[in-house]
């Protein structure tokens, strides 16, 4: 793979975020028991990647041989990303001490798992969608279970865990059964080949299976059950970092795929990506009336959030997509 000094400088919030990273665990490993400067550390770094991404605001750059991109579309969501991850460190360095579980590694997670979040915005390819669903999905199981002394805290981390893990498999199978129709996993190249795969019943498998792994990530009926329960045992902050960062990333490649690369509108998967988000608006929204725990009912109202957001991808057209990250800011 060739790359420039152009390359670089268009993912520099990307690298700035990994180095970040990096230098944090190393200060963490060499000096147990302040987690200060972790925290300190993590919120220069993603203030400079901010800052970064600001500068790369215009017209979309392919990057790496065309593996992602740069500037316009992943800049504003890096923007989305880091200003969740901001906030939630702020917000949490009170929360943690106040109970008495304040670590160096849970600001380490969050950088990693808002890594993997802008990696999601910024793939061309379904194997970079996948490793930056992975790297976030990994931070967010730890994240969830980061109280560990609570039995609440434990069962949502597992729940967490063993239901992404099912989705992990149909994404998988999902991109598999795409390349071997395809013959790539290159979006762009999938695009200009989706007028005759359309046609073919093993792209459209794959392509559905992609709308369950996706519906999972993004807490869509009726791949929503793990929100609100792991919503509940999860740090308050996490909750909130989840439900904003997380499901933003989640609906960035959902774009990416479905309405930036497959022309969904009047088709099968359109249909069933409208099915989904009806079921979603409902069943959000009367479940949300019943709770009595606001973080259930919460997590019961994003559902809701979701299915109103996956109503532009099922329009798969421009007023879609805008609609979707006007709604997202």
């Amino acid at each position: 793979m060739q790359f420039t000094l152009n390359d670089l400088w268009q993912s520099a919030p990307l690298l700035t975020v990994t180095a970040t990273g990096l230098l944090a665990l190393l200060v963490e490993g060499a000096g147990k028991g302040k987690p200060i400067r972790v925290y300190w550390i993590s919120l220069a770094g993603l203030a400079v990647a901010a800052g970064f991404s600001l500068q790369n605001l215009g017209p979309e750059v392919p990057l790496f041989s065309n593996s992602i991109v740069g500037g316009g579309y992943a800049s504003y969501f890096n923007l989305l990303f880091l200003s969740s991850a901001l906030f939630s460190i702020i917000l949490s360095k009170a929360y943690l001490e106040r109970l008495d579980v304040e670590r160096g590694e849970f600001y380490i997670l969050i950088l990693f798992s808002t890594l993997g979040m802008m990696l999601m915005a910024a793939a061309t390819d379904l194997i970079v969608i996948f490793l930056g669903i992975e790297l976030m999905s990994v931070c967010l199981y730890v994240l969830a279970g980061f109280m560990r002394k609570k039995m609440i805290a434990n069962e949502s981390s597992l729940k967490y865990f063993l239901l992404g893990a099912f989705a992990t498999g149909f994404l998988l199978y999902g991109i598999a059964l795409i390349y071997g129709s395809a013959g790539t996993t290159n979006l762009k190249l999938i695009s200009q080949a989706f007028p005759r795969l359309v046609e073919n019943s093993l792209f459209l498998i794959g392509a559905g299976m992609l709308v369950i792994a996706f519906s999972f990530k993004v807490a869509a009926v009726p791949f929503h059950m793990w929100a609100p329960d792991v919503y509940e045992g999860a740090p308050t902050t996490m909750s909130a970092f989840m439900s904003t960062g997380a499901k933003a990333a989640a609906f960035a490649a959902f774009v990416s795929v479905f309405l930036r690369t497959f022309e969904v509108a009047g088709t099968k998967l359109g249909e069933i990506v409208a099915i989904v988000a009806a079921a979603s608006m409902i069943i959000g929204n009367v479940s949300a009336i019943a709770q009595n725990n606001l973080k259930r009912m919460l997590a019961y109202s994003s559902i809701a959030h979701a299915g109103y957001m996956l109503s532009g991808i099922a329009a798969g057209n421009v007023e879609g997509e805008r609609g979707i990250l006007f709604y997202l800011a």
